[in-house]
This record gives C-alpha cells, structure tokens and sequence, in this order.
C-alpha cells in the first residue's frame, strides 16, 4: 500500500498486488471525524474507476444546472421586488404605524433607531396620535374664520 500525494499523509491511497495498481475509493459515506478502517474502503482499478465516471448520470448534471438556473432566478427576481418596492414608496412616500401607550424611554429609542433603517415608516404610540389630534383640532379652533382660501386659484396643474 502507498500514498500518492504532494504532502505526507495525504492523497490517493493506492494498492499494488500482482502488477496491478489499484486505488482506494469510499465504501460508504463518511462524516467528517468519523475514524475510518479496512472496511470503510474498496480498492478499484483505473479502469473501473474509468467506467464508474462514465456511469455517471449526465442528468444529474442537469439537474444541478436546473437547480442553478432556479437560484439565479429567485435572485433576479428579489431584486425586481426591491424594485417594485422602490416604486411603491415613490407613490406612497410615508406610512404610519400606530402602537400602543405608555413607551418606556428603552423602547422609543429602538423605536427610532428602526426608523432611522426606513425613513418611510414613522412609528407613533396612541399617546402620539392623541396629542396631534389634539393640536390640530386646537390650531383649527384658533384659526376659524382667520384662514382664507383662494377659491379662485387655478389648482388644475
């Protein structure tokens, strides 16, 4: 028995008997750290190990093409959602999301740090919501009567 290889203890693990070279190929699957023994190998011929290869299902190959081909497609298409999601939020530049009450100061500095990820979302608590009602309702019960609207404005673009 013998070793071919470029380093020590590594390589092909060859077999000469009676003027003929064989080599070693796996018996059965093994793990990594598994100990491996005699019977864990089966010595072949370079023929036979020849005619393995050529046994070898060429549409196994095309199944792992196809398989490829699918990644890739599953890739293009993740960016063509990012795509379509960009164009949503042309459209639709902010969305409110409305939680609920009495946030500790921990919370809504997560809070802020999640927007800061995706300017287009505003995340406020019912307490929020509450106090802008309320100004806006405030504001208007001030300013009644005082805002004037041009109605004679051509808005049509």
């Amino acid at each position: 028995m013998f070793l071919q290889g470029e380093k020590r203890f590594e390589g092909l693990i060859g077999h000469y008997q009676n003027g003929e070279v064989k080599f070693a190929i796996a018996a059965r699957d093994v793990r990594g750290g598994e100990q491996l023994g005699p019977d864990d190998f089966i010595f072949i011929s370079i023929e036979e190990a020849k005619e393995r290869f050529k046994k070898i299902k060429l549409n196994s190959f095309d199944s792992l093409d196809a398989a490829v081909k699918r990644l890739e497609s599953l890739l293009e298409n993740q960016s063509n959602d990012k795509s379509k999601y960009q164009s949503l939020l042309e459209e639709n530049p902010k969305c409110y999301l409305l939680i609920g009450y009495n946030l500790t100061d921990e919370q809504r500095k997560k809070i802020v740090v999640k927007e800061g990820m995706n300017p287009s979302i505003r995340v406020r608590t019912y307490e929020d919501f509450l106090i802008c009602s309320k100004s806006t309702i405030q504001f208007v019960k001030n300013h009644k009567g005082k805002l004037e609207v041009d109605t004679t404005a051509d808005n049509s673009g």
